[in-house]
């Protein structure tokens, strides 16, 4: 074979070479392509709140179906110390073992009735610079991984004065510490923070519960919708950044349709009524069941993740609504 017909070869080769990479290259891609359209909300968020009452509950939580955890709650005293009502020795086992199933830990601060010492502490900016300086040395001593702020509408009105100066400088310190910062809100105290402050926050958890003036559920699928509706249309927040809050509690309705303001836990209605765990009414209670919640956890897919509130409140196995969440996304 001649020297120019070698070369020929050679280079003919070399192109069905070439060619056939750049095949495989375009299979991968789609394949890769046609996965990311087909694949499940497993990495879809799922934040669930410890209450402090309920903390001894962490031993039958399965972590694996959470990715992040509220730590509820931890509060200041009078000099700006934060303190949290779990014992540390406790409260570090809890942080160990998310940990170690890779979930995120955050210490919620708030919560009903926490808002002592806040406005004080929040009163102009170099208060607020020490007091963020104290949350930040508490987050670092406890290995937590973020913070949630938990304040709701019956804080003292003056404290909302200065309430975007404190996230602006909480944020800036959270970035800077490589931390998550999140906040809870509702439709109904929301009024309180403009767009500019919600939008400091990684993720916002919309409380979508406790419309108690509703004859039919504190918390129907339809008034989640509306919820999340009004914060990403109204309020103007990437829904990428809105995590549906749903609970794990019911109130008890009296005759008339109208709510008692008594709260019963899933876990109390479940454990008294076995055929009660994937209905809604349960005699006198109205609360969200597996039938509920696995819409709602589908919901909050399609925008930044599901809530819950609480742990604790929760069944334990095949009846678990935290279970019913976690499996519904992992479809």
């Amino acid at each position: 074979m001649s020297k120019k017909r070698k070369r020929k070869r050679k280079t003919k080769d070399r192109k069905k070479y070439i060619f056939s990479l750049l095949l495989m290259l375009a299979l991968l891609l789609v394949l890769i392509f046609m996965k990311s359209c087909s694949s499940s909300h497993s990495d879809t968020r799922i934040v669930g709140y410890l209450p402090s009452w309920y903390y001894q509950c962490y031993h039958d939580v399965d972590f694996a179906d959470l990715t992040h955890i509220n730590i509820a709650f931890v509060n200041p005293d009078s000099d700006g110390n934060m303190k949290c009502s779990i014992p540390d020795k406790e409260l570090k086992k809890i942080i160990r073992k998310a940990h170690h199933h890779k979930v995120r830990v955050l210490a919620a601060l708030g919560g009903g009735g926490g808002y002592r010492h806040y406005t004080d502490l929040t009163s102009d900016k170099t208060a607020i610079k020490a007091f963020d300086d104290k949350i930040i040395e508490y987050i670092q001593k406890y290995d937590f991984d973020g913070i949630d702020l938990n304040i709701e509408g019956d804080v003292e009105p003056e404290f909302w004065d200065s309430y975007d100066i404190w996230v602006k400088d909480l944020s800036k310190k959270c970035r800077k510490n490589n931390l998550i910062l999140s906040c809870a809100v509702a439709s109904w105290f929301d009024g309180y923070i403009d767009e500019k402050t919600l939008d400091r926050f990684d993720f916002i958890s919309v409380m979508a519960y406790d419309n108690r003036g509703s004859s039919e559920n504190h918390s129907t699928y339809e008034y989640a919708q509306s919820c999340l509706s009004y914060f990403e249309n109204e309020r103007n927040i990437d829904k990428g950044k809105l995590v549906l809050g749903v609970p794990f509690y019911g109130y008890r309705y009296d005759a008339n349709g109208i709510c008692t303001g008594k709260v019963v836990t899933y876990k109390e209605v479940a454990t008294y009524n076995k055929d009660s765990e994937y209905d809604d009414i349960s005699g006198s209670c109205r609360y969200n069941g597996i039938n509920t919640v696995s819409k709602k956890a589908l919901l909050g897919a399609d925008y930044g993740g599901v809530m819950v509130w609480a742990l604790g409140q929760d069944m334990t196995g095949k009846t678990s609504l935290l279970r019913a969440i976690s499996d519904t996304l992992e479809k």
